[in-house]
């Protein structure tokens, strides 16, 4: 059950990715890198699908009454962008 924590690990930084990406869409194109301004935005666009992928297992083993190895602060937290993330996107 530690792929649970990578994917939760991989899930947050594409969750902070989505974040910049929106500051870089909304304020300017702040970063002078192609390359990397267009990693971010790929990753932020991703977030959306690997957030609802993991969540949705996170339920599933929260159901089954498994136990996971993922602290509560990062499930708090990839929850929490999950909810931006959809806001944004509706």
């Amino acid at each position: 059950m530690r792929w649970i924590l990578f994917l939760a690990r991989v899930t947050l930084l594409c969750n902070f990715c989505f974040a910049l990406s929106m500051v870089i869409r909304y304020t300017g194109d702040f970063i002078k890198n192609k390359d990397i301004n267009s990693y971010i935005i790929i990753l932020g666009l991703v977030a959306v699908i690997v957030n609802l992928f993991l969540n949705i297992l996170q339920v599933i083993l929260l159901l089954s009454q498994r136990k996971f190895l993922v602290p509560s602060w990062l499930l708090i937290t990839n929850f929490i962008f999950l909810v931006m993330e959809i806001i944004f996107y509706a």
